[in-house]
């Protein structure tokens, strides 16, 4: 799969179904030097958040082993930024092929597959595109690459940006659990009573008012 950095903290996104039935998970990320790229592979990788109904997760790369990488992160674009018959690309590993790009235009931005919407695009996506960003003519992010046809050529879709901001937003609802770590939402214990308070017989008195 493929994935892109959103802060210098380096937290990152990536398509759940990349990670899915994982805990343990490692970033490869190149750099930019004078003689070329440098390729470097981060093996402490947490998962934070997860969407599986939406597809996104949210992993970050321990800071130890960023200390001496400077991170460059994405802009994320407003939705209403996006149009029919825009110009977008993404980059990518389409079938382990790293660093490919490629180009095309927005078909739809409120194409509805399974009661989720998706933007529709005949950039060209495969297999490894998964998780990438899909960028506008400005380089901010649009949306995530989440699926693309192999048998049909210029069918392609992506995740809006919006949906990818109101995730973050709302991270703490679809926290990471380890001991269940296909789930995607977090639940809190529910409130209970104390013994007396089952008690019909029990009269509430000063102390129980305090509580």
């Amino acid at each position: 799969g493929s994935g892109f950095m959103i802060s210098d903290e380096g937290h990152l996104i990536t398509n759940y179904h990349v990670i899915e039935r994982s805990v343990r998970v490692f970033v490869t990320m190149f750099q930019r030097r004078e003689q070329g790229y440098e390729k470097r592979q981060f093996k402490r990788v947490k998962i934070l958040a997860i969407h599986p109904l939406r597809d996104i997760a949210l992993l970050q790369i321990d800071k130890q082993e960023l200390k001496d990488v400077k991170i460059e992160h994405v802009l994320i674009a407003r939705e209403q930024q996006l149009n029919v018959g825009d110009v977008v690309f993404t980059i990518g590993n389409p079938l382990g092929l790293e660093r490919s790009v490629t180009q095309g235009i927005v078909s739809s931005t409120t194409r509805t597959l399974g009661h989720l919407r998706f933007i529709q695009t005949d950039t060209s996506i495969n297999p490894g595109n998964s998780g990438g960003p899909l960028f506008n003519s400005r380089g901010e992010v649009v949306g995530i690459v989440c699926a693309g046809f192999v048998f049909f050529d210029g069918l392609a879709f992506g995740i809006p940006s919006s949906e990818l901001i109101d995730f973050l937003l709302n991270r703490d609802a679809y926290l990471f659990d380890p001991a269940q770590p296909q789930n995607g939402v977090t639940y809190l214990p529910p409130p209970f009573k104390t013994d007396d308070e089952n008690n019909p017989n029990h009269k509430p008195n000063k102390a129980d008012n305090e509580k």
